[in-house]
């Protein structure tokens, strides 16, 4: 059973790996647990030695450790569990500002096969990477999370959709997964009603804040004449201040304008020599008696123009629903194509708050690599606390035992008597099919074996020393695996249905779509009988396509004999998933046998 400190260190550490490159944010407190992983770089020259343990990572999102057995030698095999950093999301598009219907929209695409519906009515974030200038030219690499719900994507109303139960939700992903990130704060106005005339009564709480507001009794009032109006103050607006946003601009801005000529060109030096009179002339109830009278061509259409009261509004959304933010001066327009600066892609507001989360000038940000995420924290659930429910349980959760069981098998007394080398390899873009210079696709792992051969061999060269190495290593592709929905029981096979709670589930495909073989499931499950470990087994239904996992792709690649295998969990490619909390321990524990017992149980079987 997974203990009390752990659950709650596991818990901690899903909330926190929001994206990839987090995960490599938190490597070293990871690989520094009991033993230390010393940092090695792929561009540097390696000096290595048995007992040695190492570490390297590519792009923040891929890794590599190795344990060194003190009993190594030249020829011996790698014994690797590998498993993807990565996890359906949506990633901000190179130009992520928009604008609609009066909302400030954040431009997405889609990452991986998710399950997009659930990212609906979320409280969403970012986390991603920055690249900053720094004072003397040079620029830094920044990790930035922002952990309050910045984002959301609303669902549309049942009563707009009727038919969404009966039809199904069917998001475009290109028009109806964009999250707003805030409103543009436009003037409001306040919509009044005709008043019927003094004779008719009105409401006792209205009369009695008049009241109030005059001094008098309620019985006092004998009249009343009031109009609605605004309580928003003027102001100045726009980006640049060069509006004025108030009510009753017509006419009140021509009547201050007349009124102020008139005193300010009044004095008795200005009237001494004046043989005319000067008047100002201000009038009421313009608006009623020239209704329908028409302006001339050049002014802005307002209620003269309309029948707008008669046939009401009915704005064109296309058209009419565009709001200004400035205008358009040339020496500084926003139209130049030749921007270089990230703040000219993404809105001012969401860089405002990137810039003060890294604690630098907006303009210091060059570049951002952003990911949408939900702020949720990962919890215990269930009537007996016996579920996680977490983002990024595919692949965080393989990922986590992979790499604590490396930790924890890697003391000096563990690698003693060790006589191959013990590895994690974690990849990125396998949700997306690995092909990149971080995912398992490039020759990554295939390099560092073969540097590690040529490192420790030193002068010491027999022919097919690499090849020989290969011939001996196995490895251990942990992906998350699909355990049987309760609600869905049809869709497994009947005989291969994985529960939670009941260990590792070794995943078959006969048309390889895993690369498990039955020579090394019986190995694997040998791991796991000696230390009384439960084992399942997983094919897809003959009438269903089957996923697939980096393990072919290494088992091919590289020439190394492996086997699929996964924690059991639902949900899986949702925004939140679910998997038993007793699994990530028996994941583990199978992992760190793997590493100590491997050895031995792979002499017991010889073939070719």
């Amino acid at each position: 059973m997974l203990n009390k400190y752990l659950s709650t260190y596991v818990l901690n550490l899903f909330s926190s790996l929001k994206i990839s490159f987090y995960n490599f944010d938190m490597i070293p407190e990871l690989l520094d647990c009991h033993c230390s992983f010393i940092s090695v770089f792929e561009n540097d020259e390696w000096n290595l030695k048995p007992g040695g343990r190492y570490f390297f990572t590519r792009n923040m999102s891929c890794l590599v450790a190795f344990a060194i057995g003190e009993k190594y030698t030249v020829g011996n095999g790698f014994h690797v569990i590998a498993a993807h950093t990565d996890s359906p999301c949506l990633k901000l598009k190179p130009k992520s500002a928009s604008s609609k219907s009066n909302y400030l929209m954040v431009n997405v695409q889609t990452y991986g096969g998710g399950l997009w519906h659930t990212w609906f009515d979320r409280d969403l974030s970012v986390a991603g990477r920055v690249i900053v200038r720094s004072g003397d030219g040079s620029f830094l690499h920044k990790l930035v999370k922002v952990k309050r719900p910045l984002l959301r994507v609303p669902t549309l109303a049942i009563h707009l959709d009727r038919n969404v139960n009966k039809d199904g939700f069917k998001p475009n992903l290109e028009t109806h997964l964009n999250p707003l990130l805030a409103t543009k704060h436009d003037e409001s106005s306040s919509e009044s009603k005709d008043k019927s005339s003094s004779k008719d009564y009105h409401h006792p709480l209205l009369m009695q804040i008049l009241s109030d507001e005059l001094g008098c009794e309620v019985d006092d009032i004998a009249s009343i004449e009031l109009n609605i109006c605004d309580t928003q103050p003027s102001c100045l607006g726009g980006a640049n201040d060069e509006f004025i946003f108030s009510g009753r601009l017509d006419n009140l801005a021509s009547s201050f304008c007349a009124l102020r000529a008139l005193v300010d060109s009044s004095g008795s030096k200005d009237l001494s020599d004046e043989h005319a009179i000067r008047m100002v002339a201000l009038f009421d109830n313009e608006e009623e008696q020239n209704m329908y009278i028409l302006a001339h061509s050049d002014c802005h259409y307002c209620i003269c123009y309309s029948n707008v009261n008669k046939d009401g509004f009915k704005p064109n959304l296309e058209t009419h629903l565009n709001p200004l933010l400035a205008t358009k001066h040339d020496e500084s327009s926003s139209e130049s194509k030749d921007k270089s600066s990230s703040k000219d892609y993404h809105h001012p507001l969401l860089m405002q708050i990137l810039s003060d989360e890294l604690g630098c000038e907006v303009d210091d940000i060059a570049s951002i690599e952003l990911n949408i995420c939900d702020t949720q924290p990962s919890c215990l659930g269930g009537a007996n606390d016996e579920f996680i429910f977490s983002g990024r349980l595919d692949n965080l959760a393989s990922s986590f035992c992979a790499l604590r069981a490396l930790v924890d098998s890697s003391g000096s007394k563990d690698l003693s008597d060790e006589h191959a080398i013990r590895m994690v390899a974690l990849f990125d873009n396998e949700e997306v099919g690995s092909d990149s210079i971080q995912g398992a696709g490039a020759p990554t792992m295939f390099q560092a074996m073969r540097r590690i051969i040529d490192c420790l061999a030193n002068s010491y060269v027999r022919e097919g020393m690499f090849e020989r190495a290969i011939r001996q290593s196995f490895l251990v592709s942990a992906d998350m695996a699909h355990g049987v929905h309760p609600n869905f029981m049809d869709k497994h096979e009947e005989h291969h249905r994985p529960e939670l709670h009941k260990g590792l589930v070794i995943k078959h495909n006969a048309n390889q779509r895993y690369a498990t073989s039955g020579i090394t499931a019986f190995l694997f499950k040998e791991v796991a009988k000696i230390h009384n470990l439960p084992t399942q087994d997983f094919v897809v239904r003959n009438d269903m396509g089957c996923g697939s996992t980096i393990g072919p792709i290494l088992a091919s690649g590289i020439g190394i004999r492996t086997v699929d295998c996964g924690i059991p969990q639902l949900s899986m490619h949702s925004v939140r998933e679910v998997c038993g909390k007793e699994d990530v321990d028996l994941a583990y524990k199978h992992f760190k046998a793997f590493y100590q017992t491997f050895s031995s149980v792979d002499k017991k079987l010889n073939v070719d």
